[in-house]
């Protein structure tokens, strides 16, 4: 049995922060701000192509930009499909690992909307 590979290449993160803890978790706390709006926007796009492309691009720049590798390559697929409940819930627990790999958990988080089809 192999394992996944962690949500977040600590190497790529630590080539800006030089290690320091501190603006990690600044940093982090920042990305699951930034991916809970992108990934709002794309869960109001299931009618709109053009905005969920877009919410998904600058979703995947800015999980790359963090070395969430796992995550950007989610969102580049997302970004050449259609809006697709499966492709948003596949981002959405990609974003869930990244909280818990940095031990963020957003407490009485509204409940999300599901994405509708018309």
């Amino acid at each position: 049995m192999t394992s996944s590979p962690p949500p977040l290449d600590r190497e790529h993160l630590a080539s800006f922060t030089q290690g320091d803890e501190r603006l990690e978790q600044e940093l982090a706390a920042l990305f699951v701000g930034a991916a809970e709006r992108y990934l709002g926007e794309m869960r109001c796009s299931s009618d709109n192509e053009r905005r969920w492309r877009r919410a998904a691009h600058a979703l995947k720049g800015a999980s790359a930009n963090l070395g969430a590798s796992a995550m950007a390559d989610l969102a580049a697929r997302a970004e050449q499909e259609p809006p697709s409940p499966e492709r948003l819930r596949a981002l959405e627990a990609e974003l869930e690992a990244l909280r818990a790999h940095f031990g963020l958990h957003l407490p009485d988080a509204p409940p999300r909307a599901p994405i509708s089809r018309r």
